[in-house]
Order: structure tokens, then sequence, then C-alpha cells
């Protein structure tokens, strides 16, 4: 398989019939259960992308959790809030009326939740207004006009319901990604380098378990850099734990970007989502650890495919000290 196709080779023929001028991203991120920066992340780089092809003008329309809207707005978006209590209904007539304020040509879902409501979308599209609707892990099909899953699962548990009338960018070729800012060889030193990253704000606390486990062993010729994104809040727990391990261990938080970081790296330590399929698109070595169910089932895949040689489908301390020790050596 074939990954990482040039996004303008597919999204340009989207907008065939009609050039945007308005598009409406629906998004959150935030430190909370199943969420993260992964969706955000992935927004903003369509948005750039839109707006070097289309000059096009967007509006994020968020939930009001403070680390999301904050990272948003740092990337120079304008940001809508909603209020993070509204119950469906209400959430649905929030969403339609800025629909009514903003009138975009496209409206571009791009939220986690299994609850999702999609029963607005034949309102959307009745104004003339066209929805792309982008999945990881839930495989449905709500009857947008494009749906995007770039999930390694995508192609087998995607069942077609709306053949004649969506468009189905369905697999890991469709990965939505920036790969600019040219990687580079890694650079020679005295010792490897292991990035550890677990998303932007690791709610589920993997960051602080597998550090505790590093520093409970001795890593010869290997310096650990442990990334904590812009919503992780136990920064000064990490930094406390690794007092008097500063030549072997390094926390560095929110950096601007983690291409040049991924590109000097030996291996990374990350999560079973967005950085996994990053990493692999960048073609680097990695160690894979799920953080929910849905990533135990793409974990699984990638070391059944063959894409990665070692992934842990859920935590455990012990293996993963053995398969690290068994990777580096």
């Amino acid at each position: 398989m074939v990954w990482g196709k040039q996004l303008r080779e597919w999204i340009i023929p989207l907008f065939a019939d009609k050039r945007p001028e308005k598009i409406l991203f629906r998004v959150d991120a935030g430190c909370v259960p199943g969420l993260s920066f992964g969706h955000l992340a992935r927004c903003l780089v369509l948005a750039g992308l839109f707006y070097d092809l289309f000059h096009s003008e967007h509006v994020f329309l968020m939930k009001e959790y403070d680390d999301g809207l904050r990272h948003a707005r740092a990337a120079g978006q304008n940001v809508c809030v909603m209020p993070s209590g509204l119950d469906t209904d209400q959430e649905r007539e929030f969403v339609l009326q800025m629909i009514g304020q903003f009138c975009p040509d496209w409206h571009i879902v791009d939220v986690p939740y299994a609850d999702t409501d999609v029963s607005y979308f034949p309102k959307v599209q009745e104004t003339g207004c066209k929805i792309l609707f982008i999945d990881d892990a839930r495989f449905l099909d709500p009857g947008a006009d494009v749906l995007l899953n770039s999930s390694v699962l995508a192609q087998k548990r995607t069942i077609k319901l709306h053949g004649d009338r969506t468009s189905y960018l369905l697999g890991p070729e469709f990965f939505i990604f920036d790969g600019s800012g040219a990687l580079t060889s890694k650079k020679p030193g005295a010792k490897r380098e292991v990035l550890v990253t677990f998303g932007g704000s690791d709610p589920t606390g993997l960051t602080v378990k597998v550090v505790k486990a590093l520093l409970t062993e001795e890593w010869p010729g290997t310096h650990f850099t442990v990334v904590l994104g812009p919503g992780f809040q136990q920064l000064e727990k990490i930094e406390k734990m690794m007092q008097g391990r500063e030549d072997d261990f390094k926390a560095l938080h929110n950096p601007a970007t983690l291409i040049h970081l991924f590109a000097e790296s030996f291996l990374t330590i990350c999560a079973g989502g967005r950085t996994m399929y990053e990493l692999y698109h960048l073609h680097k070595d990695f160690f894979p650890i799920a953080t929910a169910v849905h990533e135990s089932e793409a974990v699984a895949e990638f070391v059944r495919q063959g894409f990665v040689s070692h992934g842990l489908e859920e935590w455990h301390r012990q293996l993963f000290v053995t398969t690290l020790q068994e990777i580096l050596a």
C-alpha cells in the first residue's frame, strides 16, 4: 500500500463544481477524555491548504474548552465559541443558526463523539452548502457529500449507505498531514534520541506512566525527549520525576512543530492515533501504545500488516519495558 497522496491530488477535485468562499469547521480540542488535539490539528492543515488554494474565509465553531480555543486562535483562526453545556437539540440549533448567519459553501465536521448529531445535515444541504464529514473510528455514513476516514480499518469496516450521493475517501492514502518543514537526517550524536509523545493533552495519563516506567530502568546510549502538548496539565509532575536524570531525560512543552523532532529521532513512542499515522507516512520507526479501544484495533492492524514491528494494544508496564529493550537492542 502506498500512503500519503499529495493533499492537492484529491482535495482540488472535491471543489470542481464550485470554488469555496466560506467554510465552517465544526471541531473541538482540549484536555477531555477521547478528544485531545488531533482533530483540530487536522482541520488547521485543511484550513491552511484551502486558504492557499482558494483564499477562502473560515470560521471554527468549537465548544468552550479553553486549551483548544487558545490553540485555534494562536493559529490565526476565527473562532466562534459554543457553550459546552448544551444538550443535543440546543447544539443542533446553535450550529444551524451559525450556518444561517455565515452562509458557508462547505461545512466540515470533525468531532469524535459517539453520539455526534448528524440529523441536521439535510437542512444544511438544502441551503446549497455541502458537507465533508471526517471520521476515524465510528465508521459512520451520515449522508454527507464527502465522507473521509483515513483509518487503516476504514475500507473493511465502513458500510456505504449513500453511494448515490456520497463521495467516499477511505483508507490511509487520504490521511491529512502537512509534511512540509523538510525532513532532515537524524543528527549524529553520542546517544540515540527516543521521542515520547501522547498528543496535545494526554487525558488518559499515559505520559506519566511511561516516564515512570522508563525511570526505573537504565537505558545505555539513549536519550529521551518527552513532548508535552498544549493541553497537558501535569508539566510540573513530569519535570519533578526527571530530577537527577537530566543527562538522559528532557521535557519539551508545546513545541511549534514535531516534524523536526520526528526527523531526528531514532524511535518515537506514541499513542495509536494520528501521530502513529504521521510517523508511518514519514517512514519513521515508532512504538505505538493504544489509549482507547479504537486505537487498540488500529495498533493490532498495523502490527498484523507489518507496518510496525511492535505495538501494545493496551498499557502493560512490564511488557512495555521488555518490548522497548528488545527494540533498542
